[in-house]
């Protein structure tokens, strides 16, 4: 039996300055990573400087380069994970979001099920032990990811307020 699928607790396109502080790191951070690997060609910046900044462990940071080296190894699409100057959530880093959350509050069995959405059901299995170190070294920086981010302007401004690059690769 296939567990209940997750709702999606992070609406996509949500601008990136109405996060708060954890919720930024790990958006910033998931987009410095993909950078070199959506454009090899050109410099970018460490992603690890922010785990240095922010005093995350270096098990926090491993933990992080493993999860999404299972996720572009295990995944069986391509993750909406923006450019690091996108102005607006993509759908990926809303779940990233999310499964971060659970993996905080000690839900291993939801961030599973998050997790299910980038990976097929073995590859998820292995990655959340990633996903659970990477959430307890942020907790234990001081950056807690809330469970929700709710819209509170009405849907019909977020749609004109949409990002017109391609929500795959920017």
């Amino acid at each position: 039996m296939s567990p209940a699928p997750l709702r999606p607790s992070y609406p996509e396109e949500l601008a990136i300055g109405d996060l708060d502080t954890a919720e930024t790191f790990v958006v910033a951070t998931a987009r410095l990573w993909a950078a070199p690997h959506r454009d090899p060609w050109h410099p970018h910046p460490d992603w690890r400087g922010g785990f240095r900044a922010a005093g995350i462990d270096t098990d926090g940071t491993h933990a992080f380069d493993t999860l999404f080296w299972i996720v572009v190894a295990g995944g069986h699409r391509v993750l909406d994970i923006r450019c690091p100057r996108c102005p607006r959530l993509g759908a990926d880093e809303a779940w990233l979001l999310q499964m971060v959350g659970y993996s905080q509050m000690g839900r291993p069995d939801l961030t599973e099920i998050a997790l299910g959405h980038w990976l097929p059901a073995a590859a998820a299995r292995a990655a959340v032990v990633h996903a659970t170190i990477f959430g307890s070294a942020l907790s234990a920086g001081g950056l807690m990811v809330p469970l929700h981010r709710r819209i509170t302007r009405p849907a019909s401004t977020l749609a004109a307020a949409t990002h017109q690059a391609s929500s795959a690769v920017h």
